[in-house]
């Protein structure tokens, strides 16, 4: 990560490009900097108008693409969610309620399993068998 960033440093043209550069590779290297934190210390800087400037679109399209990140990883789990169901309910026709509550607590590991298993299980009690 710290050649991407040399990089985007050498072709930078000013201070500020410079700063932006580092704050975009420090927040995407440091997802558990706290953020609130980092603003506090930066209002204590000189030139804290520098913060409107630079700061807050660099931690702004931080929060955006960790947004699109997450929404895509949700967005396929509940897609895979869907099909295990469509699945369960191609193979065993009925779906007692108490395995569908099951269904839609499982973990993105545990949806993966169970699409597997669905090929070769005989029974909705040996599928739900963790």
């Amino acid at each position: 990560t710290l050649f991407p960033m040399l990089w985007d440093y050498s072709r930078s043209k000013t201070g500020l490009e410079y700063l932006e550069t580092l704050l975009y590779y420090l927040f995407k290297a440091s997802p558990n900097l706290e953020k609130d934190a980092f603003i506090e210390e930066f209002h204590k800087l000189p030139n804290p108008e520098l913060l409107e400037e630079v700061v807050m679109p660099t931690m702004a399209q931080q929060w955006i693409d960790e947004g699109f990140e997450k929404g895509i990883e949700k967005g396929i789990e509940k897609g895979l969610r869907r099909t295990v169901e469509k699945q369960l309910l191609i193979k065993f026709r009925e779906i007692p309620a108490i395995y569908l509550s099951q269904l839609s607590t499982l973990s993105f590991a545990q949806l993966e399993t169970l699409a597997e298993r669905i090929l070769t299980a005989q029974s909705l009690e040996e599928l739900f068998r963790f």
